[in-house]
């Protein structure tokens, strides 16, 4: 070993210390929302807030039913309401025509149901059924429900009843029915309806 190898190096100077100490330290490259290990709770709200935004609904009547026609939910433009007589039931008509550019076919009679329900099956968007409408058990509601549950099998179907203790718009495995109303219905809880259907539309029933 020479003794060239073992000479310490030569001490820096004043000044290059000090401008060695000055330099700027580099600055990290920022990391990308991308990257797979950005999993903290900011990152699944952040993700969370994009599918909501993603999804139809919008913060009035008129904007879900233009973001509706946008996306094309109800292919038919049509509902089909089996339900007696009612001042609830004329608004209903009126709102879904009038808010959501809807054709509403009504029929009143329930010896008629089974044969609307069956014709309309493959020309609607979305079944309104009346429960209180069973009253002479003609026919029978149960059974009926269980002939709609196999002719709407991808059509939404909502049902109302004054019976109801609250409104439900998620789904229950146990149910024959999408959307549960209590009767008489409101503007602002049939837009609530609606939003769910169309979601349904475009997304399938989740049951």
């Amino acid at each position: 070993m020479s003794f060239e190898s073992l000479k310490m190096p030569a001490r820096l100077s004043l000044f290059e210390r000090l401008v060695s100490y000055l330099r700027p330290v580099p600055t990290p490259a920022p990391r990308s929302w991308e990257e797979p290990h950005m999993t903290s709770l900011a990152t699944r709200l952040f993700r969370e807030s994009e599918r909501r935004l993603d999804a139809v609904g919008l913060d009035s009547p008129q904007a879900t039913a233009s973001e509706i026609e946008l996306r094309g939910a109800f292919t038919h433009q049509s509902v089909l309401i089996l339900a007696k007589p009612s001042h609830n039931i004329t608004n209903l008509q009126i709102w879904l025509e009038s808010i959501f550019g809807l054709d509403v076919t009504v029929v009143h009679d329930p010896a008629f149901f089974y044969e609307w329900l069956f014709r309309f099956a493959g020309l609607t968007d979305l079944v309104v059924i009346d429960r209180d409408s069973f009253t002479d058990e003609r026919p029978a509601f149960g059974t009926f429900l269980s002939a709609a549950e196999e002719a709407c099998d991808d059509i939404p179907v909502i049902v109302m009843s004054e019976d109801f203790a609250a409104n439900d718009f998620a789904p229950s495995w146990q149910d024959k029915w999408d959307i549960t109303l209590r009767a008489p219905v409101a503007q602002t809880t049939l837009w609530l309806a609606i939003k769910t259907a169309a979601d349904m539309a475009l997304n399938g029933k989740r049951r």
